[in-house]
């Protein structure tokens, strides 16, 4: 049996905020994660917690400037946007055409198609015409003439003559949004006709719109097309053989892209703080029942055999946790942060189908009042969690609270009341029979904490219950560590003490 083992740190100093940059406003509770089964994190992830590297924090809600609320999409109801569609169809166009192409193509092809069209009493009407707008020699059109088309009445007062009007053997023109709400007509009706011959509901003659793996252009290559889009999943820690021979190139990436995006200085993009930030990860590598390999991964993105996205993701047991993107800007018009994202959430339905459970795909943090973060409530149905109750409410519930006030109680606009608790939360202050069962690892023994303190209070050759400042600290700092991580994660995990 594998354990978590963790570190926590009880300092709580505020420090700059990195979405409104004010200084010493933000303020959060982290601990260092030696290591993590994929289930503990993702305990922790429903309380709130997120990682950078093998470091996790959690927001303190109420004190900080800038409250940030874990956000996650249900993968099984995805609703796609216009916004979407359109990020795939450009990427399915660039595909196909290439940079630039497609547009002159479908000029090219429109013309060509006119052209064709055109039929033989059409060409000698234009012949006809042609005697009236005059033609130069070198087939650019000359000045219309009204000379012959102009009469004087009795006054000697020149008006222009009636011309011959509109042919009456072509169609009336109409205008292209009647004739579109005329052939939706036409198309409704047929429908319900046809519904009720066969006797069958109208809503089985609805057109079912297509799924997210159906539109996607990577996993539905076209034929002939100019450019391939190829997709690979490779584990990062442990280090896949794939991933170390890309290590590089995903490396360099990185780097334009930090400095691109973020200007970050070189000396700021080293390769350590690269690996420390994106490639180390606490996570215990596991594969279940069904084949399903849990961990750190990087979902890779190679055009032509060029790499220009890279996904950082973590797979759990029911989600898909992404942690950060980065991508060449070189294809900027492409929308990769968009489509990572919608490849992402196909990449956690294919998984759903292995392992039901397997349904959500986590954002990160949202906060509504930030525009550098609302983009996440693009992906549809999404839910926030509640920092009180840990209970998951729909976002577009929230959305006006928190346009109002920076924080708030999610659970009660989910018709939930002020007296809801989370079951997996200690009752706080936590009193001190209930941290008996919170796991130590203490001089590479695993202990129960009230042991803990036994054996610490005789290696220090003290009295147990002897009260120090020191020792009034630790349970302090016991108590704020089971209050944030929770029943489970305190009865499952080890706090490493020194």
């Amino acid at each position: 049996m594998h354990y978590s083992i963790v570190e926590y740190f009880s300092d709580h100093d505020g420090y700059k905020c990195g979405y409104c940059k004010k200084q010493n406003t933000a303020y959060s509770r982290g601990m260092w994660a030696h290591l993590l089964t994929v289930q503990d994190y993702e305990s922790l992830i429903n309380r709130g917690w997120r990682r950078s590297g093998k470091y996790c924090y959690k927001p303190t809600m109420k004190k900080t400037c800038c409250p940030q609320y874990e956000i996650r999409c249900d993968v099984t109801q995805i609703k796609l946007s216009k916004s979407q569609k359109k990020v795939m169809r450009k990427m399915k166009k660039y595909l196909l055409h290439g940079d630039g192409e497609t547009a002159q193509k479908t000029v090219e092809g429109t013309q060509s198609n006119c052209d064709a069209v055109t039929s033989e009493p059409e060409k000698k009407e234009n012949s006809s015409q042609s005697s009236v707008t005059g033609m130069k020699k070198d087939g650019v059109p000359a000045a219309v003439s009204l000379e012959n088309s102009i009469d004087e009445d009795s006054s000697g007062r020149r008006t222009p003559s009636k011309g011959l009007g509109a042919d009456p053997n072509r169609p009336q023109c109409v205008k292209a949004k009647v004739r579109r709400s005329e052939k939706k007509k036409a198309k409704m009706a047929e429908n319900g006709a046809a519904a009720k011959t066969s006797n069958t509901s109208a809503s089985s003659n609805t057109p079912q719109p297509l799924t997210l793996e159906e539109v996607l252009p990577h996993l539905k290559p076209a034929e002939g097309a100019r450019h391939k889009l190829e997709v690979r999943l490779v584990q990062s820690n442990p280090m896949s053989i794939h991933f170390e021979e890309s290590q590089e190139e995903s490396y360099n990436l990185y780097k334009k892209y930090q400095m691109a995006v973020h200007n970050d200085s070189e000396d700021e993009c080293t390769r350590r703080q690269w690996k420390r930030f994106l490639v180390d990860s606490p996570l215990q590598a596991e594969i279940d029942g069904n084949g399903v390999s849990y961990g750190s991964f990087h979902n890779q993105y190679w055009l032509d055999g060029r790499l220009i996205a890279v996904g950082v993701v973590d797979i759990l047991p029911t989600c898909i946790s992404s942690v950060y993107v980065y991508y060449d800007t070189e294809f900027c018009s492409l929308s990769l942060g968009v489509y990572t994202a919608l490849s992402e959430i196909a990449l956690t339905r294919s998984y759903h189908a292995l392992k039901r459970e397997m349904s959500y795909y986590c954002l990160g943090y949202y906060i509504e009042t930030c525009s550098k973060m609302r983009y996440k409530g693009a992906y549809s149905p999404s839910f926030l969690l509640c920092p009180e109750t840990y209970h998951w409410v729909n976002l577009e519930k929230c959305r006006e609270t928190l346009q109002k006030v920076r924080y708030a109680r999610l659970n009660v606009l989910d018709g939930g009341s002020l007296e809801d608790r989370c079951e997996d939360s200690f009752t706080e202050p936590v009193q001190d029979i209930e941290l008996s069962r919170v796991l130590v690892l203490y001089k590479q023994r695993m202990c129960e904490y009230l042991t803990y303190r036994t054996q610490k209070a005789f290696d220090n050759d003290i009295a147990e219950a002897e009260d120090t400042p020191s020792t009034r600290d630790e349970l302090d700092e016991i108590r704020q560590y089971a209050a944030l991580v929770g029943r489970t994660c305190a009865h499952r995990m080890l706090l490493y003490r020194a």
